[in-house]
C-alpha cells in the first residue's frame, strides 16, 4: 500500500471511531459531554490538541494549520517556528482569551509544546502560570511558575521556555525583572538546598553560575512550592511568596538554563537570523565562556557491572567475556534491532526454559540491556552430555529433550546484535566470530558471480575446501573451530592423543577405554572445548566423516588419508616446537588454509526481567471508579458495602430540579433529566447553586463528604442497563476513594458491565494491558494467525520482492502503525486475543444497554479484531500512539515497527553510585544498586515496571537546612534508561539517567537541561550523631570461624556445661581432649549460658586450631590502636594462604623506624602479638585472628583496591575519627610546604567515599584529581618475566586545599616530620587560595561534561523529608521517576476516559492519553530510531567485519545506511529496512521463561543453580553468593525489621493501624485484627540460604552472616522444641 493512502485510511477509521463516541457522549452521562481526546494527524495538531485541554477555545482555530505554514516557511523544528507561534497566539491572532496574560500565557504553552513535539506533560504541568511582579521603580515584570513535571520536557526545552517567555516580555512591553541581593542569594541558596536536601540535580552549576544568571535574569523564575521543607537561608523575601523549596524552580533554572544555556542561545540566535528580535539573554554569550573555562578530565573504561545486580531465581549466562557465554555476531533479524536481541531457540531450551521471547537480558557490552527474541539462522549451543559425547544443537525440541542429559554447556550459542545499537551506544566495534555472512562476503570479494550462486549456510565440507583453494578464502566457518579456547598443553594433549588414533570408513576413531581416559583426558577435554561433535562409546570416542575431515584440514594433515583404514601416528609429522601460547597462528602456519578466529569475543550475561502480557490493575484491582469507602472491605466490594447500606465518602453534588434531589451524576439516575452542579461551602455549612457567596472568604467545592445510600445508586444502575439483581456479577469491586480535583465518580453501571467481563479500570477510566516492547520489520502470514486473505484487506497486497500475495510463507514488510497482539498460549496470564475480545464486548455492551447505540466492535472471534483500532502508550507520556491490529503473535510482547516503539517512548542513579547508608547504628558508603538489588524490590509500583522495596530502619544524608541524617521510606529501581557520567572541575563524577534531577541556583534540573558550568552542591559539612565504641568483642564476628578459646579451665571448673557440651556435639573424649590443652572451640563457647560466657570473654584468650598465637577476646580500641588501623588502610597489606598449616600475615608497611617500633607496640599491647619478620620497610604479625580483624571485623580490605575506613568507624567521634585518619594520612597521606595543601592518593573507589565522608564530617572538602602511574619496580619486573605488557594504574589524589586547611588541624599527622611542615602553614598569611564557591554547608562545583554511557538499569531512594535531596558520589542530587507499553482499544478510550478522573496532584496527567497521533512522523520520535540501519543487500558490508577485527570505533563505519541519512535525503523511511538473517518462524521458542512458571522462589533457585552448574562460563559458587547476599539475607533482615516495627490490619475492612486497639477488635468494623508481617515471611528464605552456603563451600563469613541472622530469629520466635536426654544417656 502506499504510504500516503495507509496513513488517510488510518486516519478515516479512527475518525469513524471517535463519531461513534462522540455520540455517546452527548448523552451526558460522563463526567464531560464531548470526547476529551483531541486527534492528532501532525505534530502541529497534537501541540494544539495537548494544548486545548486548557483553553478549549484553540479546538478548530486554525493554529495547527498556522503552524504547518510556519514550517514551510522556516523549517521543521526550526526555533523560529516556536517564538512566531507563541507571538500570534499572545496577540489572539486565532481565539480569544480572558486577558492579555492569559493569552501570553497561552502562546507560551503552545511555543514549548511545539518544542516538545507534543507528547509530554510539561508544557501544561511543568509551566503553571505567569504572574506580574513589580520592579523596585514600580514597573510590571514577568513571574513564571514551574513545578516538577517540567523535567519531561528535557533540559533544553527548559531553557527554551525561559527563552520564550522573555521574548514575549519584551514583545509587550513589559520590564525586566530586577533581582535583589537578597534574591540572588536565595537562587544559590534554594537551588543548593534542593541538591542537596532533596535530590542530585542533574547538574548543579556553582554558585558563580548561579550568581552571574540570578543578577542578568530578564524574568524572575518562580515555582511552586514542592517539598515540604524550607530554604536554608534567605527567608521571608517580599517577592518570593513561599520560604519551602521550589522544585520546578530548581529544575528549570539549574537543569535547564544554566547546563543548557549554550545551546538555548545558539538556538536563539538561530531564530534572530529569521527576524526574531530578543536582547533580555544577550548576557548568556558571557555566561557561556564562564561557563566553559575549565578542564575535561580524562574518561575511563568502566569494568561491567551487570554481575552484580542479580535476581534470585534469575540465572548468570556468562561472567564478564568467560569463555562459553554468548558468541557475538552482527545481523538484525526479523524481530531484533532498537534494543532487541536473538539467540536460537535451542540456547532458550538449553537455559531450562529460562529465556524466552521478550524477557530481558543484562549484558556485559555494548549496550546494558536488550529484549530477547529468536533466530534459527545463527548458532545454537554446544553441549557435553553426561555419558561425554559433544553435541551441537540444532532445535529448541531436541535441546528441551536433552537438557536432562547435559553435563556441560560448552558454549551457549551465537547473540544476534544489531549494529545500529553498537553505533547508538557510541560504542567501539567488537570483534564477532568468523561466521558465514562474513565468509560469503570474503567470497564476494574474490568472485562476485560465483557468490551469488552459494547458499553460505550451506556448504559441504568438500565444497568448503574447493572454494577455499579456488579462491583462496578462509576455510569456510562450518569447518572450523575454537582453537582460541585450548591451551598449548592441551593442544599437544590432543595431537598425542591422534597420534593413538585410526581411521576407518572416513571416520576419527580415538581410544577411550576405561583404562585410557586418565591418559587422554586433556585431549579428550580439547576436543570439547573446540565445538568438534562426538560420540562416547564403550572403548573408542568416534568423529563423524565430515568433522574428521575438517579437522584434518585445520590441522594440515594430508586428506588422502581418509581414502582408506589407517593407523594415524605416520601422517602427524608435523613440527610442534614452534608452537607458542597461541594455538591458532600455529594451526595456520601449519593448514593450508587460511583458519580464522571461530571465536570472537564472548559476552557476559544475565536474566534482567521476564517478558509480560497482563491486564493493567490498580491497587485492589477496581471494576469502577466509584468510592466504596471502608464499608467495601477489604475487598472494595460494591455488595459489602450494600450490605452496610450506606457509604461514607468524598462525592460530587449535583441537584435534580425535576425530582427535587441531590444526586452525584450529571444526569439524574431518576428521571434521566441533566443535574445543575451545586457547591459546598465548608466554612458555613451550607450548599448552594453559586460557587462564591459575599459573606464568605472561600468558594464553594463542588463536592463534600456525604452518607450515600448506596443500594439506591446500585438498583439504578442495574436497572440502567436492564439486569436484575440475581445476574448481576457477584463481586463488583470499587475504589476507597477519588482523589481528582472535583472528585468525579465514574456511573457504577459501567463498572457493573466491566466486572460481568472480568475486567478492571485504571486511573483514568480505560482498560489496559500491558507488555513487552518487541520491534518486529518483517512477518510472514503464517506466523501472525492471519489468512492471506484478510492480509490482503487490510493491505498488504505484495510481499517484499514485489511478488502479489498468495502464500503465507511470504514475507511481508510490517506498516508503521501496525501491531500484533500478544497472544501466547502458554502465559499463565489472559491470552491477548481473549483480552481484546472481552474489551469490544464490554464496549458493545456499553453502547447498547448504557447509551442506547449501536454496537460498534460485534467481536466474537479474534478475525473479528483485525482491523480494528487500538492506543499505544508509554509511560510518562502523555499522547497516545493509534496503532491498527493486524494480527496475533504466540509470544508476551506488542510486536510493532520501531518506528511505533520510537513513537511511544521515555528515571535515577547508576548501579555503581556510593550513597551513605545508616542501618541500625553504622554508616556505609554503599554502591545502590548493589544495596538494592540484596534488598530484591518486588512490587511493581508504576506501569513500566518500577519495582520498590520499602524499608525501615535505613537512614541516609539529605538536606534539611542542613546536611544530616534522615530517614530512607523507600528504594526503587528502574528498568534501563539511558544514563549519563556528569564531571566537575574538581574532579567528582555521578552516573544518572537523562531525568535525574539536580539542584542548581536553588531549582530543580533534570540532566537534559544540566549545562557545561552549572554548578553542582557538594557536602563540605554533614551532622550526624557520633557513636563510640571502647572495645571489640572479637567472638561477637567470629562466630563461623573454626577458632579455639583458650586458659579458661578455672572458669569451666565448677561451671554446669553438660548442656553445652551435647549441643556442641563434642564426645566425652574430645572434650577430655579439649580439657586437658585448656583449648575449646567456639561452637562450645557459643552455647554456654550468658553468665559464663561473661567470664570468659575478659580473660580468656582466641587462637586458630593448631596455633600458638593467642589473642585476647576483647580488644580496647585505644587512640594508638585506631591509628595503627589508620596505617593499615593506607600501608598494609593483608593474605591468607589455604596450605595445611594455613598462614595468616598482616603487614604494614613503613620506612620509618619510629613508625614501625610505634605499630609493634601497639599490636603487642593490644593483641599480645610480636612480630614476625625483621625488615626495614614492614612489619609482619602472622595470626589468623588479627588478619580477621582487619578483613573480616573492620572490613579494612586487603589490598589496596579494596581498602575502606571501618564501617564501625564511620560515625565515632571527631576525636577518635580524627585518630584513623591521623594514622591514615601518615601513610597515604603527603604535605606539600609550597602550595599549602594535604593530599593523599588511593586506588580504592570505596574508600575514596568514606574519606570525603569523614571530612565531611569535619568541614573539610577534598577536590579529586585522577592521574595513571606505572607499578613499581616489584611489579615492573614481574609483568616483564611474564612477557606482558606494563599496565598504568589509575590512581586518584584527594586534595584538601587552602580553603580547607585550617580543619585539618584536628587531624594532623603522627611524624614529627610531617607535623612541622603543616604547621608552618599557619606561621604566615595564606596566599592565592583555591577558586572555588563555597558556603558552610556546600561547595559549588562547575560541570565540565556531560557524557553519555549508554542505557542501563538505574536506581533510587525516598527520603522522609520535604527538599528529598540526597548525597551521590559526594554530589547532592535529588531521588528519581520506566521498558513496557500498553495497548487500549480505542473505542473503550474515547468511550470512557476523562481528564476529570485524573489524581489532581502535579504529575497526574502522566501516562494520561491527553492526545492521539495518528501519523507516526519517523523525524519527530525517540532520537534512537535515527541510528536504525537499512540492509538492502541482505547482509552488512564487508568494512564492518574488517574494522571490528582492528577494535575501530562505530562511527567510523560509513557504508551502512541509517534512517538519519534516509531522512536527509528525503526518501520513504518506512519501507525497505531490510534483514540480514532470517527465521522459520518468530514464535519458534521458549514462549513464558519458567521464571513465571515456577511456582515458588525455592523451586526457581534450585532450577537457576542447576543451570549455572552446568554452564561452562559461569562461576557457580560465586552465583550461589550472589542469590544470598543480594537476595536472601537482605530480604530476612528487611523482614525482621519490619517485623519489629509492623502495623496490624483488620481482615474484614483491610485497615491496617500503627497498634492494636484496647478492644482487640477492628474500630470501625468490629474485624479481627491481625499482624502485617508472619513468622513464616521471614523465615521462608532462611533454609535455603544455609542450604546454599553449605553446598556450594562458601566463604565462612558468608556463613556467619546467616547464622547470625538465624541466632536473632530463634531469638525473637524461638527455637523448635527439642527432646532432653538423661545425662548419663549422653555419657554412656
Amino acid at each position: 500500500m502506499n504510504i500516503q493512502k495507509y496513513f488517510k485510511q488510518i486516519e478515516k477509521q479512527t475518525r469513524e471511531v471517535y463519531e461513534i463516541a462522540e455520540k455517546a457522549r452527548k448523552k451526558g452521562l460522563d463526567p464531560v459531554k464531548e470526547v476529551e481526546i483531541p486527534l492528532a494527524m501532525s505534530m502541529a495538531e497534537k501541540v494544539v490538541g495537548l494544548i486545548s485541554t486548557i483553553y478549549p477555545q484553540m479546538k478548530d482555530s486554525k493554529i495547527a494549520d498556522r503552524i504547518l505554514e510556519l514550517e514551510k516557511e522556516y523549517g521543521k523544528l526550526d526555533s523560529t517556528v516556536v517564538f512566531k507561534i507563541a507571538e500570534e497566539v499572545a496577540k489572539q491572532k486565532f481565539c480569544e482569551f480572558s486577558s492579555l496574560l492569559e493569552a501570553i500565557t497561552a502562546g507560551i504553552r503552545i511555543g514549548f509544546a511545539y518544542y516538545t513535539l507534543g507528547v509530554v506533560s510539561s508544557p501544561i504541568e511543568g509551566f503553571t502560570e505567569i504572574k506580574l511582579g513589580r520592579t523596585r521603580d514600580g514597573k510590571e515584570y514577568f513571574k513564571a511558575y514551574f513545578s516538577g513535571p517540567i523535567r519531561s520536557a528535557g533540559t533544553t526545552g527548559e531553557c527554551m521556555v525561559l527563552i520564550l517567555i522573555d521574548y514575549l516580555r519584551e514583545l509587550f512591553g513589559y520590564a525586566k525583572y530586577d533581582a535583589t541581593d537578597d534574591e540572588i542569594k536565595r537562587y544559590v541558596s534554594e537551588n543548593t538546598d534542593y541538591h542537596e536536601r532533596i535530590t542530585n540535580l542533574q547538574y548543579f552549576p556553582t554558585e558563580e553560575e548561579i550568581i552571574f544568571l540570578a543578577k542578568n535574569l530578564p524574568i524572575q523564575i518562580c515555582g511552586e512550592p514542592t517539598h515540604k521543607m524550607e530554604v536554608s537561608n534567605y527567608k521571608n523575601l517580599e517577592r518570593v511568596e513561599t520560604n519551602y523549596i521550589r522544585g520546578g524552580m530548581c529544575l528549570i533554572f539549574s537543569e535547564g538554563l544554566a547546563q543548557k544555556a549554550a545551546k538555548g542561545f545558539r538556538l536563539l540566535n538561530s531564530a534572530k537570523k529569521n527576524g526574531i528580535n530578543s536582547t533580555g539573554w544577550d548576557f548568556l554569550k558571557d555566561y557561556i565562556e564562564l561557563h566553559e573555562k575549565r578542564n575535561i578530565g580524562k574518561s575511563s573504561s568502566e569494568s561491567p557491572t551487570y554481575i552484580k545486580d542479580l535476581v534470585a531465581g534469575r540465572p548468570i549466562y556468562g561472567h564478564p567475556s568467560r569463555s562459553g557465554a554468548f558468541r557475538f555476531r552482527y545481523g538484525r533479524g526479523r524481530t531484533s534491532g532498537f534494543s532487541a536481541a536473538s539467540v536460537h531457540p535451542a540456547t532458550m531450551a538449553i537455559t531450562d526454559d529460562f529465556i524466552a521471547i521478550g524477557t530481558q537480558l543484562k549484558i556485559e557490552k555494548p549496550t546494558k540491556g536488550c529484549a530477547i527474541t529468536s533466530c534459527d539462522s545463527i548458532d545454537g549451543p554446544i553441549v557435553k552430555l553426561n555419558n561425554g559425547s559433544v553435541k551441537k544443537l540444532k532445535n529448541q525440541k531436541e535441546a528441551k529433550k536433552l537438557y536432562p542429559d547435559v553435563e556441560e554447556i560448552i558454549y551457549l550459542g551465537d547473540i544476534l546484535f544489531p549494529f545500529s545499537d553498537v553505533l547508538n551506544r557510541n560504542s567501539v566495534l567488537i570483534k564477532p566470530g568468523y561466521v558465514e555472512e562474513w565468509w560469503r562476503l570474503d567470497l564476494e570479494e574474490k568472485s562476485p558471480e560465483f557468490s551469488k550462486q552459494i547458499n553460505s549456510f550451506e556448504v559441504t565440507i568438500d565444497d568448503a575446501i574447493e572454494i577455499s583453494k579456488k579462491y583462496l578464502v578462509p576455510l569456510h566457518p562450518n569447518y572450523i573451530y575454537y582453537w582460541k579456547e585450548i591451551s598449548k598443553e592441551q593442544f599437544l594433549e590432543l595431537i598425542k592423543w591422534i597420534k593413538n588414533s585410526s581411521v576407518r570408513g572416513k571416520k576419527l576413531i580415538l581410544p577411550y577405554k576405561k583404562d585410557e581416559q586418565e591418559k587422554f583426558n586433556l585431549g579428550k577435554r580439547a576436543l570439547e572445548l573446540l565445538g568438534i561433535e562426538h560420540d562416547v562409546f564403550i572403548e573408542n570416542v568416534i568423529v563423524d566423516k565430515e568433522n574428521t575431515k575438517a579437522l584434518f584440514a585445520n590441522l594440515g594433515i594430508d586428506l588422502n588419508v581418509l581414502n582408506e583404514d589407517n593407523f594415524l601416528e605416520k601422517f602427524l609429522d608435523k613440527d610442534f616446537s614452534s608452537l607458542g601460547n597461541d594455538v591458532l597462528n600455529f594451526i595456520n602456519s601449519v593448514s593450508e588454509f587460511n583458519i580464522k578466529d571461530k571465536s570472537g569475543e564472548f559476552i557476559g550475561a544475565r536474566m534482567g526481567r521476564p517478558e509480560k502480557a497482563k491486564l493493567r490493575k490498580l491497587t485492589g484491582s477496581p471494576n469502577v471508579l466509584f468510592p466504596v469507602g471502608s464499608e467495601g472491605g477489604r475487598l472494595r466490594s460494591l455488595q459489602a458495602a450494600c450490605g452496610v447500606g450506606r457509604v461514607k465518602s468524598v462525592f460530587p453534588l449535583m441537584f435534580c430540579k425535576k425530582c427535587n434531589k441531590e444526586s452525584i451524576y450529571n444526569v439524574c439516575e431518576d428521571c434521566g433529566e441533566e443535574t445543575t452542579k451545586m457547591y459546598y461551602f465548608y466554612e458555613s455549612g451550607e450548599k448552594d447553586f453559586v460557587r462564591k457567596k459575599e459573606f464568605l472568604e472561600k468558594e464553594g467545592t463542588p463536592f463534600c463528604s456525604q452518607d450515600l445510600d448506596i443500594n439506591h445508586y446500585f438498583s439504578r444502575a442495574l436497572n440502567k442497563i436492564n439486569l436484575s439483581v440475581d445476574k448481576s456479577p457477584i463481586l463488583i469491586k470499587g475504589v476507597r476513594g477519588t482523589f481528582s480535583g472535583g472528585h468525579m465518580v465514574e456511573n457504577l453501571s459501567k463498572g457493573i458491565l466491566r466486572a460481568k467481563f472480568n475486567l478492571q479500570v485504571n486511573k483514568d477510566g480505560t482498560i489496559r494491558m500491558d507488555a513487552t516492547e518487541i520491534p518486529i520489520t518483517h512477518f510472514k502470514p503464517k506466523e501472525i494467525g492471519v489468512s492471506v486473505k484478510d492480509l490482503i484487506n487490510l493491505g498488504y497486497d505484495y510481499d517484499i520482492q514485489g511478488n502479489y500475495l498468495k502464500d503465507e510463507e511470504q514475507i511481508l514488510e510490517i506498516m508503521p502503525h501496525d501491531i500484533l497482539i500478544p497472544n501466547c498460549s502458554v502465559s499463565p496470564d489472559e491470552k491477548g486475543e481473549d483480552v481484546f475480545i472481552k474489551i469490544a464486548n464490554f464496549v458493545d455492551a456499553e453502547l447498547e444497554s448504557f447509551y442506547g447505540l449501536k454496537p460498534f466492535y460485534k467481536v466474537k472471534t479474534k478475525e473479528d479484531l483485525l482491523g480494528h483500532f487500538a492506543v499505544c502508550m508509554a509511560p510518562h507520556n502523555c499522547a497516545g500512539v493509534i496503532s491498527r491490529i493486524i494480527g496475533f503473535s504466540n509470544t508476551q510482547g506488542i510486536l510493532a515497527s520501531p518506528y511505533m516503539h520510537a513513537a511511544i517512548r521515555r528515571d535515577c542513579f547508576d548501579s555503581d553510585t556510593y550513597i551513605p547508608i545508616k542501618e541500625r547504628d553504622f554508616w556505609k558508603n554503599l554502591k545502590i544498586g548493589e544495596f538494592v538489588e540484596k534488598l530484591n524490590p518486588s512490587e511493581v509500583i508504576d506501569s513500566f515496571g518500577t519495582k520498590e522495596k520499602k524499608v525501615d530502619n535505613f537512614k541516609t544524608i539529605s538536606f534539611e537546612k542542613s546536611l544530616k541524617e534522615s530517614k530512607i521510606n523507600n528504594f526503587t529501581k528502574h528498568f534501563k534508561t539511558k544514563m549519563f557520567e556528569i564531571k566537575t572541575s574538581l574532579g567528582k563524577k555521578l552516573r544518572v539517567s537523562e531525568n535525574h534531577k539536580f539542584l542548581i541556583d536553588g531549582r530543580e534540573k533534570d540532566l537534559r537541561s544540566l549545562k557545561i558550568g552549572d554548578k553542582l552542591p557538594l557536602p563540605r559539612r554533614i551532622k550526624i550523631p557520633s557513636r563510640d565504641i571502647n572495645e571489640i568483642n572479637l567472638i561477637n564476628f567470629l562466630r563461623d570461624e573454626n577458632l579455639m578459646v583458650r586458659k579458661i579451665n578455672s572458669i569451666l571448673k565448677n561451671a554446669n556445661i553438660q548442656n553445652a557440651v551435647s549441643k556442641s556435639d563434642i564426645s566425652k573424649k574430645q572434650f577430655q581432649n579439649f580439657k586437658l590443652r585448656d583449648s575449646y572451640p567456639l561452637k562450645f563457647i557459643l552455647n554456654l549460658t550468658g553468665k559464663i560466657q561473661k567470664k570468659i570473654f575478659e580473660t580468656g584468650k582466641l587462637a586458630a586450631k593448631r596455633d600458638n598465637v593467642e589473642t585476647p577476646i576483647k580488644i580496647k580500641l585505644s587512640k594508638e590502636l585506631l591509628e595503627v588501623i589508620g596505617l593499615y588502610i593506607a600501608e598494609g597489606y593483608s593474605r591468607s594462604v589455604n596450605s595445611k598449616k594455613g598462614l595468616n600475615q598482616v603487614y604494614i608497611s613503613s620506612t620509618d623506624k619510629n613508625l614501625r617500633k610505634f605499630v609493634e607496640k601497639t599490636i603487642k599491647n593490644s593483641f599480645g602479638l610480636i612480630k614476625t619478620e625483621n625488615k626495614k620497610d614492614r612489619v609482619t604479625f602472622s595470626s589468623r585472628v588479627l588478619y580477621l580483624f582487619f578483613t573480616k571485623i573492620l572490613e579494612a580490605g586487603s589490598i589496596a583496591k579494596e581498602k575502606r575506613i571501618p564501617y564501625l568507624f564511620l560515625n565515632l567521634s571527631l576525636a577518635n575519627l580524627a585518630c584513623v585518619l591521623r594514622g591514615y594520612f601518615e601513610g597515604d597521606g603527603s604535605v606539600s610546604s609550597g602550595d599549602k595543601r594535604v593530599c593523599c592518593d588511593s586506588v580504592s573507589e570505596g574508600l575514596l567515599n568514606d574519606l570525603e565522608f569523614c571530612f565531611a564530617r569535619f568541614g573539610i572538602f577534598a577536590k579529586r584529581y585522577e592521574y595513571e602511574k606505572e607499578p613499581g619496580p616489584k611489579l615492573r619486573n614481574f609483568y616483564i618475566k611474564k612477557n606482558r605488557n606494563i599496565p598504568l594504574f589509575k590512581i586518584t589524589k584527594l586534595i584538601i586545599g587552602s580553603n580547607f586547611i585550617t580543619d585539618f588541624k584536628k587531624i594532623g599527622f603522627l611524624s614529627d616530620r610531617k607535623n612541622k611542615i603543616f604547621k608552618s602553614f599557619f606561621m604566615k598569611k595564606f596566599g592565592k587560595k583555591m577558586r572555588i564557591d563555597y558556603d558552610s554547608n556546600f561547595v559549588y562545583d562547575s560541570v565540565i561534561s556531560i557524557k553519555y554511557l549508554g542505557e542501563k538499569e538505574s536506581y533510587c531512594l525516598n527520603v522522609n523529608t520535604k527538599s528529598h535531596l540526597v548525597i551521590g558520589n559526594s554530589i547532592v542530587s535529588k531521588q528519581c521517576d520506566g521498558d513496557e507499553a500498553a495497548i487500549m482499544l480505542l473505542g473503550d478510550v474515547l468511550l470512557n476516559f476523562s481528564r476529570e478522573f485524573l489524581p489532581s496532584h502535579r504529575g497526574g496527567t502522566q501516562d494520561a492519553p491527553l492526545v492521539l497521533n495518528a501519523k507516526i512522523d519517523a523525524g519527530e520520535v525517540d532520537d534512537q530510531i535515527l541510528d536504525l540501519e537499512f540492509i538492502s543487500e541482505g547482509h552488512y558490508p564487508l568494512e564492518l567485519y574488517r574494522f571490528a577485527e582492528q577494535k575501530k570505533h562505530s562511527s567510523e563505519i560509513k557504508t551502512i545506511d541509517t534512517c538519519r541519512k534516509i531522512l536527509k535525503e528525503k526518501k520513504n523511511p518506512f519501507v525497505g529496512l531490510g534483514f540480514t538473517h532470517n527465521t522459520n518462524n518468530f514464535n519458534d521458542g521458549v514462549l513464558c521463561s519458567s521464571y513465571k512458571t515456577l511456582a515458588t522462589m525455592q523451586e526457581k533457585v534450585q532450577h537457576q543453580m542447576e543451570l549455572v552448574e552446568k554452564i561452562r562460563a559461569v562461576d557457580t559458587s560465586d552465583t550461589a553468593r550472589l542469590i544470598i547476599e543480594r537476595h536472601f539475607i537482605k530480604d530476612i533482615r528487611g523482614n525482621l525489621r519490619k517485623f519489629s516495627m509492623q502495623g496490624f490490619r483488620c481482615v474484614r475492612c483491610n485497615e491496617i493501624m500503627r497498634r492494636p486497639p484496647l478492644t482487640g477488635v477492628c474500630p470501625s468494623c468490629k474485624g479481627k485484627i491481625i499482624f502485617t508481617i508472619h513468622e513464616g515471611g521471614i523465615k521462608k528464605y532462611l533454609q535455603p540460604a544455609i542450604d546454599l552456603a553449605n553446598r556450594y563451600h562458601l566463604s565462612p563469613y558468608m556463613k556467619q552472616s546467616i547464622e547470625l541472622t538465624k541466632d536473632y530469629i530463634d531469638s525473637v520466635f524461638g527455637k523448635e522444641l527439642e527432646q532432653q536426654k538423661n545425662l548419663g544417656e549422653w555419657f554412656e
